[in-house]
Order: structure tokens, then C-alpha cells, then sequence
């Protein structure tokens, strides 16, 4: 078994295990007077290779203690290669940008630990584990929405053994005791290329999150002292879709916002004690969350354009905790249990703007819908096994809060037409807003009594909401000195609000809150507000005879809401003001103007 201690000024770590790989190089600037300039691609990251601290048959024994800032105990990480920058293109004649083709994923990260490790120093975490998807370069455009680098498997499994009552242990600010984290790379957002006929780079796509997992077990438990230094953190994460660029010229075509990538698996079972006794502080937290969508690219052009439309974005996957172990935070808004899964934002779509004569047309894009998000569950482990207690002291500090959350709609773009001259006609429309994301099932199993005693501290706060619609795009149609002038426009329709999801809560044990507004146990299904309808607006100015018609988007919808489910055996007693002893709501989503 290992015993190491070290002091000194960061960044170090007393155990480090990391792969990282390559990046991609970049493709080459093209500039050309005349005619086709095309710049180079860029090459693919490289694959991040495993990194492991022992292994599931022979964990790495080790007492580690280390002081200073930036001072972490045991870090674990495998990276994926960035992704080479496409090369830029400039021209008079046609334009087009190098396609970025593709980063690496990360490899898997794992920490198989037996003994504890101790951190005083500020940002100086214990225990991290964490796999990372390669990022995209710059500039270009994605080549698949396939491309990108996910995350891979982030592991943690402990066997916590001391002579004192904590084994993992930090003293500073923004140092939490295990981290276990997966995450995607993000999309990189295309630039402009320059030319009078001109592709729009399309945005790269996030990387999905990996699995997330981590087992803690032994004689003793974890311990954090300072502010934002959570005990248990264990999170997948989709990366974000890049945005689209940007173009100009005579003839341009938008391109779309990249795919938000999804969120992976996040799971821990934890059976050993957790107190932490800073101010957001959360004692457990175990979180999928899906990447948004990129946002499409404006076009701006002289004719008839159409834009394109925003990223999917990433869904949240599902996070579930198996308790057996005791859980205590001190400070303000530190949770004790926090389990969530969170959809992504659907991207916006492309505003667009157009100058014609005689006629022009312009059509936003339309918003891409938001994440679902996955399901949520806690469990205690049995009936055989008595649950340690949960308890909060601090202001908005629940003891248990699990929520699954849709990611709301992206917004329509705007349109916008000139029409200068002779006879002028314009047609322009606002981009379709979409609606938002499904809330997922929530589920609640407690067996430990739960004790709060802060102001806005529920005992248990169960909720799954759907996420809001989107705006519609602005329709703007204009005319000027023309003899003879019709302009037609419509704001574009807003999004659907997303529908909430089953909410079920079975508690087992007492509930005992004594702060104001702290319920005692509150479950909710909430469907997502419909979104607005664009405005529409048209001017006509210096013409002898002019006809305007403008019609507003229409308004969309509310999301529905789901069951609510609540049995409890224990006693529950509130004895703040304005403090519910069971609030159950099942509540849909208001329609859009």
C-alpha cells in the first residue's frame, strides 16, 4: 500500500494517470482572383487511449494526502485528439471553406481505490476520474453529423478505509471529494468564407457523453470544508453543437447549427457516510445532461433565399443513485441528494435578409426541438439495511431534489425583404419556432429520514417539467420607389411547450421540516408554456400605389402534464410559515400569444 504526502505550490498531483491524444493539423488557405478557391481539410484527432489506476481485481492501495492550491490527490483522464481547422477560402468568384473531418473520443478513465486521500489547498479536488471527447477546430464546415468525439467510460470504485471517521477529505474552495465526469466534445462553429457565390459552413456536431459511474464503500466516509466543494459528483455530458457561419454574397446558401450531442448513463451507489459544511455544497449529485443545438447561420443575399435550420439538440439520459449511507450539508444552497437529467436547447434558426427587384422572397429558418429529458431514479438499497439520515441546516438546501427537465425549442429566424424599383413584389415569411423537450420520468424510492431546517428547504422536491416553445421569427417586408408595390408577411408560428413527464414518490421514513416555504414533500408534473407567434410588419414608402399584407405567427400551445404519484408511512411535520406538510401538482403549460 502506497502512503504518499506532499506540499507544495500547484498545479501537481500526487497520482496522475492521463492519455492524451494528438490533434489533427489544419487544412490549408486557398485565395484565388477567379474562379472555384476551396480550403483544405483539416485532419481527424486521434483516439485517447485507457487510462486506469488499478484494476476491478487488484485495487491501487494508497493513503495520498497533499497540501497547496491546485493540488489534486488522484487524477485519472484520456482525452480525444482535437480536430484539425479547415482551411479559409477567398475569392471574387466561388467560395467555400475546408470541411473539419472528425476529433477523437476519449478513452475510458478509471480509479479502482482502496484506502483515502486528503486535499487542503483551494480548487484541489481528491479523487477525479474523467473521460473527454475531442473538440472541433475552427472554421470549415463539419463533415458529418457522425464526426465528432464522444466521451468514454469514467469510473470510480472505491473501498474507503481509515482509523478515522472520513477517508476522503478537502479543506479548500472549489474542491470536491470524487469526481466522475464524461463528457463529449463540443462542436466547433464554421467561419465565413469570402466570394461572391458562398456555401455557409455548417456547424460541427457535439459529441455524446459516456457512461458515468461510481461505487463507494468501506469503513469510513467523505468530508468537504469549503465553499462549492461537493462531496459525491458524477455527471455525463453531450457536448454542444457548433454554430453555423455566417455568409454574404449574390448568391449564398445558409447552412444549418450543428447536433447537441446526448447525454450518457450516470449512476452511483454510495453506502458510506457524506457531510459537507460549505455554502453550495451539495452532498450528492449525479446529473445527465444532453449538449444544445448550434444555432443555423444568417444569409444575407440579393434575390430569393430560404434559411436553414437550427441543431438538434442532445437528449438527457438517464441518472439514477442507489443510498444506503448517512448525507449532511451545512452551508446555503447545498443539497443533499441532487439528481437530475436536463434535455439540451434546440438551436435557432437562420435569420435571413434579402434585396430584389421586382420580386424577393425571404424565409427563416426554422428552430430545432429541445432535448428530452431522461429518467430519474433513487433507491434505497433494501430492507435489510438501515438507511443513514439526511439532513440540510442551510437556506434552499433540500435534502432530496430530483428532477428531469426538457430543453427548450429553438426560436424561428427572422426574415427580412427590400424591394427597390419597377414593379415590386416581396414575399416574406418568419422561421417555424419548435417545441420543447419532453420532462422524463422521475422516480423516488427513500427509506432514510429526512431532516431540514433552512429557509426554502423542502424535505423531498420531485418534479419533471417540459421545456417552453420556442418564438416565432419576425416577418419584415419593405418596399421602395416602385410604381406599383405589394408586400406580403408572416410572422413565423412559435413552438409547442413540452410535455411533463410521470412523477412517482414513495417515502418510507420521517419528514421533518422548520424553515418557511420548506415543504415537507413536493412532486410535480409541468407541461412547457407554448411559445409566441413573430411579429409581422411591412412598409411601403416613395410608390403612387401600394398594397401591404401582414398576417402575426400564431401562438402554440401549453405541454401537458403527467401523473403524480405520492405514498408515504412515515410522519410528516412542517413547522415554517407558508410550509406544505404534501403538495402533489400536476400542472399544464400555458398556450403562447
Amino acid at each position: 500500500s502506497l502512503v504518499l504526502t506532499a506540499a507544495a505550490t500547484g498545479p501537481f498531483d500526487g497520482v496522475r494517470v492521463e492519455s492524451i491524444a494528438g490533434a489533427g493539423g489544419g487544412g490549408g488557405d486557398a485565395s484565388n482572383s477567379t474562379g472555384g478557391t476551396y480550403g483544405g481539410k483539416g485532419g481527424v484527432g486521434g483516439m485517447g487511449g485507457a487510462a486506469s489506476l488499478g484494476s476491478p481485481s487488484g485495487y491501487f492501495g494508497a493513503r495520498i494526502g497533499v497540501s497547496g492550491d491546485n493540488a489534486r490527490g488522484v487524477f485519472v483522464r484520456s482525452v480525444g485528439g482535437a480536430g484539425g481547422s479547415g482551411g479559409t477560402a477567398n475569392s471574387i468568384d466561388v467560395a467555400a471553406n475546408g470541411a473539419q473531418l472528425g476529433t477523437g473520443p476519449g478513452g475510458d478513465a478509471s480509479v479502482y481505490l482502496q484506502g483515502g486521500v486528503t486535499t487542503a489547498g483551494g480548487e484541489s479536488d481528491a479523487i477525479i476520474a474523467k473521460s473527454v471527447g475531442g473538440y472541433f477546430g475552427q472554421d470549415g464546415f463539419g463533415a458529418s453529423t457522425l464526426s465528432s468525439g464522444y466521451g468514454g467510460q469514467a469510473t470510480a470504485q472505491l473501498s474507503l478505509t481509515s482509523s478515522s471517521t472520513y477517508a476522503v477529505t478537502t479543506s479548500g474552495d472549489t474542491s470536491d471529494a470524487v469526481f466522475v465526469q464524461s463528457v463529449g466534445g463540443g462542436g466547433g462553429s464554421a467561419f465565413t468564407p469570402l466570394g461572391t457565390q458562398v456555401l455557409g459552413g455548417t456547424g460541427d456536431a457535439g459529441g455524446n457523453g459516456g457512461q458515468a459511474w461510481t461505487w463507494i464503500s468501506g469503513n469510513a466516509g467523505i468530508f468537504t470544508s469549503g465553499r462549492f466543494a461537493r462531496g459525491i459528483y458524477v455527471e455525463s455530458l453531450g457536448g454542444g453543437g457548433g454554430n453555423a457561419g455566417p455568409s454574404t454574397g449574390v448568391n449564398t446558401i445558409g447552412a444549418s447549427g450543428g447536433t447537441g450531442g446526448d447525454g450518457g448513463l450516470a449512476h452511483a451507489d454510495v453506502s458510506v457516510p457524506v457531510v459537507t459544511t460549505g455554502d453550495q455544497s451539495d452532498g450528492i449529485v449525479v446529473a445527465s445532461r444532453g449538449g444544445g443545438g448550434g444555432s443555423a447561420a444568417s444569409a444575407t443575399t440579393f434575390g430569393v433565399i430560404g434559411g436553414n435550420n437550427g441543431g438538434r439538440a442532445g437528449n438527457g439520459g438517464t441518472a439514477e443513485l442507489i443510498l444506503s449511507g448517512a448525507v449532511s450539508t451545512q452551508g446555503d444552497d447545498a443539497d443533499a441528494v441532487f439528481i437530475q437529467s436536463v434535455g439540451g436547447g434546440g438551436g435557432d434558426g437562420a435569420s435571413v435578409s434579402s434585396t430584389g427587384v421586382i420580386y424577393d422572397s425571404a424565409v427563416g429558418g426554422s428552430g430545432s426541438t429541445g432535448g428530452n429529458g431522461g429518467t430519474v431514479t433513487l433507491n434505497g438499497i433494501d430492507d435489510l439495511v438501515e438507511p443513514g439520515p439526511i439532513q440540510t441546516s442551510g437556506d434552499r438546501s433540500r435534502g432530496i431534489l430530483a428532477q428531469s427537465i426538457g430543453g427548450g425549442g429553438g426560436n424561428g429566424g427572422d426574415a427580412t425583404t427590400l424591394t427597390v424599383a419597377g414593379i415590386d413584389i416581396s414575399h416574406t415569411v418568419g422561421g417555424s419556432a419548435a417545441g420543447g423537450g419532453a420532462g422524463g420520468a422521475v422516480s423516488i424510492n427513500s427509506l432514510a429520514p429526512i431532516t431540514t431546517k433552512g429557509h426554502l428547504s423542502d424535505g423531498i422536491l420531485a418534479q419533471s417539467v417540459g421545456g417552453g416553445g420556442g418564438v416565432g421569427g419576425m416577418a419584415i417586408g419593405s418596399s421602395t420607389l416602385g410604381g406599383f408595390t405589394l408586400t406580403h408577411a408572416v410572422g413565423g408560428q412559435g413552438g409547442a411547450g413540452g410535455n411533463g413527464g410521470q412523477v412517482g414518490v414513495d417515502s418510507s421514513a420521517d419528514i421533518t421540516t422548520s424553515g418557511s416555504h420548506a415543504h415537507g414533500l413536493l412532486a410535480q408534473s409541468i407541461g412547457g408554456g407554448g411559445g409566441h407567434g413573430g411579429s409581422a410588419i411591412g412598409a411601403i414608402s416613395g410608390t403612387p400605389f401600394g398594397v401591404s399584407i401582414t398576417v402575426g405567427g400564431g401562438g402554440s400551445s401549453g405541454g401537458s402534464a403527467g401523473m403524480v404519484l405520492v405514498d408515504t408511512l412515515g410522519s410528516i411535520q412542517t413547522s415554517g410559515g407558508g410550509a406544505k406538510g404534501i403538495r402533489a401538482q400536476s400542472l399544464g403549460g400555458g398556450p403562447g400569444a
